[in-house]
């Protein structure tokens, strides 16, 4: 079994960023995993501070997970399990509530769930339901990610132009067009996200301007797409 370095970035959520560790420490049974619950700053970007915290990882495999989600056993060892046995797999993220691309319906569509417990009974009837059903995305979304070291470092890192918003898209959909692997949304497990917990309190706060935030990483997104299509054609 390969190490996993699991990645929090903390900022403004104390109280979420308690939970999720307490969570992640309750739910993983991977035999060998480091837990990486990092500070950010205002003003730093989360391309940066990804960049930076893989870069000193030793680990084969990096996850990423916001600090405003629930993740339900055996998240970390199915994900996993993907890199051990397929090769060809560069990175894979589970079904989630909230989040680009591998959303599905849940009971709590957008709002908090009362209980984890709940949250993880639905998590394993979505585990028996599904299974271990598979489906090759486009890009990806770092609310929950896992992929390995390597693609990492043959993309050269998450490109450092984006701020907030955009960079795991832009990464994923690079890594993609490159060949390095495939992408792959694992159906059967699930990952609850409450969504922008973190940004919310920041606005609140008059830190950030989400929209002027969003509006800038969709034109830069639009450029580097078309920059990616046009170095990676086909």
């Amino acid at each position: 079994m390969r190490k996993v370095e699991i990645i929090l970035v903390k900022y403004n959520q104390p109280h979420l960023e308690r939970d999720v560790i307490r969570r992640i420490l309750d739910t993983t049974n991977h035999s060998d995993y480091n837990l990486t619950a990092y500070q950010n700053e205002p003003g730093t970007g989360l391309a940066t501070v990804w960049n930076y915290l893989i870069g000193r990882s030793d680990a084969e495999y990096i996850c990423l997970l916001n600090t405003d989600t629930v993740p339900c056993t055996p998240w970390l060892e199915a994900l996993t399990d993907i890199l051990d046995n397929e090769p060809s797999v560069a990175a894979v993220v589970p079904s989630s509530n909230r989040v680009h691309l591998s959303q599905i319906e849940t009971p709590w569509m957008n709002t908090f769930a009362p209980y984890p417990s709940e949250i993880q009974e639905f998590a394993d009837k979505l585990a028996r339901d599904v299974g271990p059903r598979f489906e090759d995305l486009v890009t990806l979304s770092a609310m929950c990610v896992v992929f390995r070291r390597s693609v990492w470092e043959a993309a050269e890192g998450f490109d450092q132009e984006f701020f907030l918003y955009g960079e795991d898209t832009e990464f994923f959909y690079r890594i993609r067009k490159m060949g390095l692997g495939r992408l792959v949304w694992h159906k059967g497990v699930y990952v609850h996200h409450y969504g922008q917990q973190s940004m919310q309190a920041a606005v609140r706060n008059g830190e950030l301007d989400y929209f002027v935030l969003r509006a800038r990483a969709n034109k830069l997104w639009e450029r580097k797409k078309s920059e990616i299509d046009a170095k990676y054609p086909g």
